[in-house]
């Protein structure tokens, strides 16, 4: 099991962009819920 997380374990690279693809998708989420509140 250790050899096989190890070799598919990617870099930390992997992690930032799929935590900056997280971030940018709670943004916008919470831009639409904003724009949502102020229009009614």
């Amino acid at each position: 099991m250790r050899i096989i997380h190890q070799k598919y374990m990617p870099s930390s690279h992997f992690y930032k962009i799929f935590a900056i693809i997280c971030q940018k998708l709670k943004s916008y989420a919470n831009l639409l819920i904003y724009n949502k509140i102020s229009s009614i």
